[in-house]
């Protein structure tokens, strides 16, 4: 009985540190850098981008936070190149500071392995609304000129 316990607690053991796959080290990635943009923690996002790019991504998400609000960020989509590259698809739920409405954009990630650390390499909008990453964009505001309708007497 002392035996099968010893084995079983073995085989337990074995599992619990069997090394990552590349799609897993992958996938951790992308969400370490999808949950700390989407909170705006810009610090701890750097971390998975890659030195080239960090100026460029800086860019992009400077308004996240102070004039975009960001609702949910959702990975709708990974998959592997290859044992080096991977790309990545984000829905992202956004709105104006000042406005209600909700918006949405689909992002194009390109991913990189860099000696076991996948970084992001590059980002685009492929989809949705324009102006996440700052686009100039022109906001057409309906004026108001009556706050209530025209009164009207039947007779």
């Amino acid at each position: 009985m002392r035996k099968l316990l010893v084995a079983i607690a073995a085989a337990a053991l074995t599992g619990c540190f069997a090394p990552m796959t590349p799609l897993q080290r992958m996938q951790d990635a992308a969400n370490d850098l999808t949950t700390a943009t989407r909170f705006g923690r810009m610090d701890m996002a750097m971390e998975r981008v890659g030195h080239a790019t960090r100026d460029e991504f800086v860019r992009k998400h400077a308004g996240w936070g102070s004039s975009i609000r960001i609702a949910d960020c959702d990975l709708s989509g990974l998959r592997l190149l290859d044992k080096e590259h991977a790309a990545v698809t984000l829905t992202v739920s956004w709105q104006r500071i000042d406005e209600s409405d909700l918006r949405g954009t689909q992002i194009a990630q390109k991913w990189r392995d860099d000696h076991g650390r996948w970084l992001l390499e590059s980002e685009e909008r492929i989809a949705g609304d324009v102006g996440l990453f700052g686009e100039p964009t022109t906001v057409v505001r309906a004026t108001q000129t009556r706050t209530q309708f025209e009164s009207i007497t039947i007779r």
